[in-house]
C-alpha cells in the first residue's frame, strides 16, 4: 500500500460527495420548479373555477396555500410509505390503472423524497478507514476470485468492514457478483484499477 494510493481514494470519495451532493441539488430545484408550477396551474383552475361560479366576487380562499402545503405533505407521506412497503423500484412491463394513476400523482413526492436518498449516499471514511478500504482494493487486485467470505481477512471489525464495502460500492469501486453459488468481489472501473496499479505492476513483472 503507498500513501499516494490511500490519497487518490480520498480524492476519489471527496468527488464523489460532490457529485452526490450536485445531484441532490439538481433534484431539489427540479421537485421546487415542478411544486411551483403545479401551485400555479391549481391556483389558475380554482379562480377560474370560481370566477364562472361568481363572476362578481372571483378570489382565491384565503387558506388556499395551507391547504396546497398540507396536500403536498400528505402525498409525500403516501411516497414514503409507498417506497417502504416495495423498495423495489424494477420498471414492470404491465401495470393497472389505478398503479398508473398512483404513479402519476405521486411523481413530484417521489422526486422531493429523492433528494434525502441521493444524500444517503454521501461517504465519509476516517483515515484509518480509507487505509484498510484501500488493503481491501489492493487484496482484491491481487486474485483473480476473491471470494466475500475473505474480507473479513482484511477488515475484522464486522461495523467497520460494513461501512467500508457500503462506501466502495456506492462509488463504483467494487461490484458483488454471484457465480456457481458463491459470492465474489471484483473491481469496477478503471479508476479502481488505478488505485491499485502499483501492486498490478508488481506481479506484471
Amino acid at each position: 500500500m503507498t500513501e499516494e494510493n490511500v490519497r487518490r481514494l480520498r480524492r476519489h470519495f471527496a468527488r464523489h460527495n460532490r457529485r452526490v451532493i450536485g445531484l441532490a441539488l439538481a433534484t431539489a430545484v427540479a421537485a421546487l420548479a415542478f411544486w411551483g408550477l403545479i401551485y400555479l396551474v391549481l391556483y389558475w383552475l380554482l379562480l377560474l373555477a370560481i370566477s364562472v361560479a361568481h363572476p362578481a366576487n372571483a378570489h382565491i380562499p384565503l387558506n388556499f396555500t395551507h391547504i396546497f402545503f398540507a396536500s403536498a405533505l400528505v402525498l409525500c407521506a403516501l411516497g414514503w410509505v409507498g417506497q417502504r412497503l416495495a423498495p423495489n423500484e424494477m420498471p414492470r412491463d404491465k401495470k393497472s390503472p389505478f398503479e398508473i394513476a398512483l404513479d402519476f400523482f405521486l411523481a413530484v413526492p417521489r422526486m422531493t423524497l429523492a433528494i434525502w436518498g441521493n444524500l444517503r449516499a454521501l461517504q465519509f471514511l476516517t483515515n484509518h478507514e480509507c487505509r484498510l478500504a484501500q488493503r481491501l482494493l489492493e487484496a482484491i487486485a491481487s486474485t483473480e476470485r476473491f471470494g466475500f467470505h475473505q474480507v473479513p481477512l482484511e477488515i475484522p471489525d464486522e461495523r467497520t468492514r460494513e461501512k467500508i464495502l457500503l462506501a466502495l460500492q456506492i462509488s463504483e469501486l467494487i461490484e458483488i457478483r454471484q457465480r456457481a453459488g458463491e459470492l465474489l468481489i471484483a473491481l469496477h472501473g478503471a479508476e479502481a484499477l488505478a488505485l491499485s496499479q502499483n501492486l498490478v505492476r508488481l506481479r506484471a513483472r
